[in-house]
């Protein structure tokens, strides 16, 4: 393998600054005016904390690195008004959740965008991570012992600055690499395409609901008057983590939960008994605790109910029809040999749950094939010509789900 020797990370490492006023932000921005390409990353102490934030915002270019510190900085409109110039190109391993933090945060704009995670599935790599892309790029992995780092910490540590700056200083050289090996491969305009759909629609979605619920492990072995119990100390633990803005498995594990609710004991002396439980926990909230397990003893088992399942599409798309069923197994299998043929993940080409939809709407050409599960234009024209020849063969007047048998038939 030759790597690409010519691009040195020490001297934008060793010339990288931290900007934590408002007026550094203006001064550095003006310094990358004039830059196209624009390097972007952020790090967060959201393993520690209850609420997400952007402890760290990490920008690059072909000729220097910055740090920018949101708990320092109050005033991001200069930073709002850069980002809006469609000159620049925004570069991101994995964009839809970077860039939509910053979207939803820091109201920040990305009209054109570079995403190497995306680039690397549509090149068909086996490995997409970022170290992995610099091991293969550059010959050596970048370091991942800070990666549960507290980053609200400070001051930051020069370990701790060299380990977020490379994560952009790195992404620009990777990003040159990847042009020139998707343009040989006739796949450029796949990624532009890739890209653009993932600046105007999923950057811009709305986030998607955690399922936070009290379904944890173990927690269907339990009787239903133990779940009762395991859902009041669970609603407790989460108001504490709230009010305290740390990670609930800091305060109480799981496990902890699980065996509170196997035992219910009703004393704090009982409590106390409880190993996985920390003494500090029950010295400060075991009168909370305590009441928690007697309410969920007294409530009725009929209240129980289940937390919610997010589902991302619409419930009647999940039941399809036999006929339905058969359609998505040879939508899927073609799609899977499509995708061998191509070296690439078949998820790349289309999602299960697209797959789906294709055979309960049944498109019958490839603009409206297009149109359907969020497919792209290019993946459309691949997989087309095969759909839509499964996608002609009527449903028999009856569909009778006989054992063994397939009802599959062309017209």
């Amino acid at each position: 393998m030759k790597f690409m020797t010519s691009f040195d990370s020490r001297k934008l490492l060793r010339n990288a600054r931290v900007v934590e006023t408002n007026e550094d932000l203006v001064e550095f921005l003006d310094t990358i005016k004039a830059s196209e390409v624009i390097a972007v990353d952020i790090e967060s102490a959201g393993f520690f904390k209850y609420y997400f934030r952007v402890n760290l915002i990490q920008i690059a270019t072909r000729d220097v690195a910055a740090v920018l510190d949101p708990q320092s900085i109050t005033d991001f409109s200069p930073l709002v008004e850069f980002s809006k110039k469609n000159d620049k190109e925004w570069v991101f391993h994995g964009c839809e959740f970077d860039a939509r933090v910053l979207i939803r945060d820091f109201n920040l704009s990305f009209s054109r965008i570079f995403d190497s995670l995306h680039a690397a599935e549509i090149l068909g790599l086996p490995e997409i991570g970022l170290s992995s892309l610099c091991e293969k790029y550059f010959g050596f992995g970048l370091n991942k012992k800070l990666q549960k780092c507290d980053w609200s910490k400070r001051p930051l540590t020069d370990q701790m600055l060299e380990y977020c700056l490379l994560d952009a200083i790195m992404l620009i050289p990777i990003r040159e690499i990847m042009i020139g090996s998707l343009e040989s491969i006739g796949r450029l305009n796949w990624a532009r395409e890739e890209f653009e759909y993932l600046s105007k629609v999923r950057c811009l979605e709305p986030d998607q609901p955690h399922n936070r619920g009290y379904r944890i492990k173990g927690s269907s072995l339990l009787p239903p008057k133990c779940r009762l119990v395991l859902k009041e100390v669970w609603e407790l633990r989460e108001e504490i983590a709230k009010q305290a803005d740390k990670a609930p498995f800091m305060l109480l594990q799981n496990e902890a939960l699980i065996e509170i609710a196997r035992k219910a004991p009703r004393s704090i002396k009982g409590l106390s008994t409880i190993k996985s439980i920390s003494p500090s926990f029950v010295q400060k909230y075991g009168e909370e605790l305590r009441l928690a397990v007697k309410r969920g003893l007294e409530n009725d088992i009929s209240t129980l109910a289940e937390p919610e399942k997010h589902h991302p599409l619409p419930l009647d798309i999940h039941k399809l029809s036999a006929w339905e069923g058969e359609i998505t197994k040879k939508l899927k299998e073609t799609r899977d040999q499509i995708a061998q043929n191509l070296k690439i993940a078949p998820n790349i080409l289309a999602s299960g749950d697209t797959l789906s939809i294709i055979s309960h709407e049944r498109p019958q050409s490839i603009e409206t094939l297009s149109s359907i599960g969020q497919l792209r234009k290019w993946q459309a024209e691949l997989l087309g010509n095969s759909f839509l020849e499964i996608l002609k063969v009527e449903p028999p007047p009856r569909v009778a789900k006989k054992r063994g048998k397939s009802t599959f038939r062309k017209r």
